[in-house]
């Protein structure tokens, strides 16, 4: 007979977000833009990201409107992605390039 292991971290009922079939995957930990481009409706941004999980994804490629960055109360670009990857806290992990100008952020 095979028994199941099954290991919960919750007392009594499990929240609500354990029951999703799909999941929500990993964190980031950390991310760096490495690239910026203005383009016609906003901004293509290549990036690097480490995951809670230990792997990185590089050279991602995210793109923002202009209406993302309004969304956001903001014209900074650097600031918008960080808000995108729900980075809401001041204490994000950014590693900013220093090869990007603040005009281009």
């Amino acid at each position: 007979m095979k028994e199941t292991f099954q290991e919960s971290y919750f007392e009594g009922e499990m929240p609500h977000i354990i029951d999703d079939p799909f999941g929500y995957g990993t964190t980031i930990r950390t991310f760096s833009i490495i690239e910026t481009n203005a383009t016609p409706l906003g901004y293509e941004i290549i990036l690097d990201m480490d995951l809670d999980s230990g792997y990185e994804i590089k050279e991602a490629k995210m793109f923002l409107t202009h209406d993302d960055l309004a969304g956001y109360e903001t014209t900074d670009v650097q600031k918008a992605v960080q808000y995108a990857l729900g980075f809401f806290d001041e204490s994000c992990y950014f590693h900013g390039n220093p090869n990007i100008s603040n005009d281009e952020k």
